[in-house]
């Protein structure tokens, strides 16, 4: 965002100074008034101030869960907290899902394997830098201390390190 700023107050001043030396036919303070609203239509057109990384880091974690969020996580919630029917097999799982209680009633939470979270989930994007703007965004429930992800009990699978992301990302709300 700063780069952009310094970009536009350069143009602003190259204009006044091209303006100063009767090079362009302007008054003064017009090529600083021009690059103004250039940057405000900017601003505008991105929704925002918000690093373009972070909002994609967002926008590519939701996304995948509204693509994949009944195939490729398995539900949690059998008689004893496991998944729920252990005879199917999720295909190409990148974690659990269950529902949690929640203030306004219940939502989702996806869990989701570290490995599964970089190669997959992740892919293309740096992923601790996701889990970071996730965190901050109040979509991912951070473990322990530093720890970005927590360890989960699944019942069948031991206890396992997760991404623990909140199913109010679905909404486009923090959590």
């Amino acid at each position: 965002m700063r780069s952009v700023v310094r970009r536009f107050g350069l143009v602003s001043a190259a204009g006044e100074l091209a303006t100063a030396y009767d090079v362009l036919p302007w008054a003064r303070g017009e090529a600083t008034r021009a690059a103004k609203a250039c940057f405000q239509s900017w601003l505008e057109e991105r929704d925002g101030t918000d690093a373009a990384e972070d909002r994609e880091a967002i926008e590519q974690v939701r996304a995948f869960i509204e693509q994949h969020g009944e195939s490729r996580f398995a539900l949690l919630g059998g008689p004893d907290g496991g998944v729920e029917n252990p005879h199917s097999r999720t295909v190409s799982r990148v974690g659990f899902r269950r529902l949690i209680d929640a203030p306004d009633g219940s939502q989702w939470e996806y869990l989701i394997l570290p490995e599964m979270w970089r190669k997959e989930v992740c892919k293309g994007i740096d992923a601790n830098r996701a889990a970071k703007v996730l965190l901050e965004a109040g979509y991912l429930l951070p473990g322990d201390g530093k720890n970005l992800t927590r360890y989960r009990r699944i019942p069948g699978e031991g206890r396992l390190r997760v991404y623990a992301v909140s199913g109010s990302i679905l909404e486009g709300e923090t959590a």
